[in-house]
C-alpha cells in the first residue's frame, strides 16, 4: 500500500509539471511583441518592434521598459506618431513605447505608443 501511494505522487506531480509546462507560453519574457496588423498604426511605423511596454526611465547611454535594462545607440531615433526622427524630450516616464535593436542589442529607434496604451493596474 506504500508502494502503491508513492508511485500515485509521483504520477501526479509528473502530471502537473507536465500541464504546467504546456500552459506557459514558450515566449515568456518582460518585453511584449507587437505586429503592425494587431493595431493601426501610422504608416511610418514599422511593421514590428522587438519589444513593446511601459517606460520606467529613460537617461543618454540607457533606458528601462517594463523593469528591462537595455542601451540606446549612439545614434537612436525618437519617433511619434507625427514626427519621425523627433525629440527625446516627448518620452517620458509611464509612456508606453515600442523598441527595435541592433545586432549588439541597443536600441536604435524609439515608437510612442501612448495611444494605444493598456491600463496598469498597479499603478
Amino acid at each position: 500500500m506504500v508502494r502503491t501511494r508513492k508511485s500515485g505522487l509521483i504520477w501526479t506531480a509528473a502530471l502537473l509539471c507536465f500541464v504546467i509546462t504546456a500552459v506557459l507560453p514558450s515566449g515568456f519574457s518582460h518585453a511584449q511583441r507587437l505586429r503592425k496588423g494587431e493595431w493601426i498604426l501610422p504608416k511610418h511605423y514599422p511593421n514590428g518592434f522587438h519589444g513593446i511596454g511601459f517606460l520606467d526611465r529613460i537617461s543618454e547611454k540607457d533606458m528601462v521598459v517594463n523593469d528591462h535594462l537595455l542601451r540606446l545607440s549612439p545614434s537612436v531615433t525618437f519617433n511619434t506618431a507625427t514626427v519621425k526622427n523627433g525629440s527625446k524630450a516627448w518620452f517620458r516616464v509611464g509612456s508606453y513605447v515600442g523598441y527595435l535593436l541592433n545586432s549588439q542589442k541597443e536600441v536604435v529607434s524609439l515608437w510612442l505608443l501612448d495611444k494605444y496604451k493598456p491600463k496598469r493596474p498597479w499603478r
